[in-house]
């Protein structure tokens, strides 16, 4: 299975090129929403890594090869779930980089840009937001397979970034009126409520991938080849 996950990594050769240009896209796109900003970058990175990894294998015929291997088709599903945590790690490494180097030519030119910087409740947000996306695209993509999966894949992807961005401007005009009406004590202890919130619903995220992993298997089992 390891070996699974390596050649995952090893064909990202593109998205690791151009990973950096699609982070700064997802800034300017969310410049006027830093609240979605991060999630919308580590998602895209991550989404565009696992389609990326599915399509070498379905042009390659590697499930052939991968059931001709000494391991079970279960542990097969199993590395491309573990692979949606890699793409994760990968993701919020880019958008550090990237975030760090436009704060700080912004300083040295004096322009004013609007960055989300990673916190806790965006780094949490965006780790249920990968786990929700994959949870439902992995089992489309085990059972209609990667071309018959793109169509509704891309539906799936634009519906999410909708839903990003509108969460991402209902939070901020929130905390923007809790900061303006409330003491900074009251805010901190809001906030910190929201850090547990969100730890809750990354911990449902954890379910509901598990389930989407026992469905992709049953679908998987099912296959021949």
């Amino acid at each position: 299975m390891f070996n699974l996950l390596r050649k995952d990594l090893y064909i990202q050769k593109k998205i690791f090129i151009f990973g950096f240009v699609y982070v700064i896209m997802m800034m300017i796109i969310f410049n006027d929403n830093s609240s979605a900003m991060l999630q919308a970058g580590v998602v895209a990175i991550a989404f565009m890594m696992l389609q990326n990894s599915n399509a070498y294998d379905d042009k390659n015929n590697a499930d052939l090869l991968f059931n001709c291997l000494p391991m079970s088709k279960f542990e097969i599903v199993l590395s491309k779930y573990i692979s949606v945590f890699m793409y994760y790690i990968i993701g919020l490494i880019y958008y550090l980089i990237v975030s760090l180097v436009v704060v700080l030519i912004a300083n040295i030119v004096s322009y004013d840009i609007n960055v989300s910087l990673l916190s806790i409740p965006s780094v949490l947000g965006a780790l249920f937001s990968v786990l929700l996306i994959n949870s439902i695209y992995l089992p489309i993509y085990y059972k209609v397979g990667y071309a018959k999966s793109r169509v509704i894949n891309t539906v799936v992807f634009v519906t999410f970034f909708m839903l990003i961005t509108s969460l991402g401007k209902m939070r901020s005009s929130v905390l923007d009126i809790e900061s303006k009406e409330l003491s900074p004590t009251i805010v901190f202890l809001m906030k910190s409520s929201e850090i547990q919130g969100l730890m809750i619903i990354v911990v449902l995220g954890f379910g509901i991938f598990a389930l989407s992993l026992f469905i992709s298997k049953k679908f998987y089992e099912k296959k021949e080849f």
